[in-house]
């Protein structure tokens, strides 16, 4: 009896060595196991977002930073700032003027919503001075960049939009960046017009559709990053455009000033004739500082004259896509 007693002893103390044994291989396991690493696509994306130049320059890093200041309530310095690159492109004084007109009622106007937090001096010059305004813009300019730099930067970096940002991207189910495909679910609207040479116009026009109308889906041909050397690129995103183009319930055109847009020029001659074909919606728009605007109306009113007077306002063109949308039945 007392040697089953011992047996007995032994084979718990062989299980109990046992269970401590595989707590202690369990636990070596999770301390030792190697951290997931980014995907190569990833870690690409993130180096694009490694400092606030690369960010500036790179449209879905700027996205996300701005969402980021919306979401903290400071993003009227990036406004301001992205608005004073813009006056810097612009080559038509009076296209300027109108620029810094809306750089001082917005920005420096005491007591405007979107007041931007420099000196007092520095938002009395702009004002005020009528000599000399490249450079005391350019101060003004540097002033802004500053605070993105030392108040917003470091800060976003720590924050969930930037996680997200470097993170492999993926359509949104309403909007639609090239190269990414669209399934044709659902009605849509292609954003033509302008890419190179001028301002980014289509984040604009995106982010206003999408808040009024959100079940309309944005194809946006003006991608984040385009390299101009990569020949491969450059034919993928001619296909996707003529893809898209045909795929599209309607088609805005933006006609800006900074620039004439020879290919928008060529695709609004082919969908002008092709809409009467396909029953395409064409909603047509162009600064009123646009070289070839005369051209364009008559041009336009002679090929369809049942398309929309054309307008000279992002706002005005957005209005009309409101419009017609609310007053369509679309399937599902």
């Amino acid at each position: 009896m007392i040697q089953t007693l011992q047996s007995k002893n032994l084979i718990l103390f062989s299980l109990g060595s046992l269970a401590c044994l595989s707590t202690f291989i369990l636990y070596w396991f999770k301390k030792t196991k190697p951290t997931p690493s980014l995907t190569n696509k990833e870690e690409k994306t993130k180096k694009d977002f490694q400092t606030l130049p690369l960010l500036l320059q790179n449209k879905r890093g700027l996205r996300f930073f701005e969402k980021y200041l919306i979401r903290t309530y400071c993003s009227e310095t990036l406004s301001c700032y992205l608005k004073l690159q813009e006056r810097k492109t612009t080559l038509n004084p009076e296209a300027k003027q109108k620029i810094q007109k809306e750089i001082i009622e917005r920005f420096c106007t005491t007591g405007s919503d979107e007041e931007v937090n420099v000196s007092e001096l520095m938002k009395k010059q702009i004002c005020e001075e009528t000599e000399n305004l490249d450079e005391l813009y350019n101060r003004f300019e540097t002033e802004l960049y500053r605070m993105l730099e030392f108040n917003s930067w470091t800060s976003f970096k720590d924050s969930p939009e930037y996680k997200a940002c470097v993170q492999e991207k993926t359509p949104t189910m309403n909007y639609i960046e090239c190269p990414d495909e669209f399934d044709e679910i659902g009605p849509s609207i292609f954003l033509a017009g302008g890419i190179s040479n001028c301002t980014d116009w289509q984040s604009y026009v995106s982010k206003e559709i999408q808040k009024i109308l959100p079940s309309l889906v944005v194809l946006n041909p003006r991608r984040s990053n385009f390299d101009l050397l990569d020949t491969n690129m450059t034919k993928q995103q001619i296909t996707w455009e003529f893809k898209h183009l045909r795929k599209s319930t309607a088609i805005l055109f933006w006609f800006p000033s900074e620039s004439i847009c020879p290919i928008a020029l060529y695709e609004l001659g082919t969908w002008t004739i092709l809409a009467q074909q396909t029953n395409t919606k064409i909603f047509i728009g162009c600064d009123q500082f646009y070289t070839r605007k005369e051209d364009l109306i008559i041009q336009t009113q002679l090929a369809n004259p049942s398309i929309l007077p054309i307008v000279e306002s992002l706002e005005s063109l957005i209005a009309q896509v409101k419009d017609w949308y609310l007053g369509q039945e679309f399937d599902g």
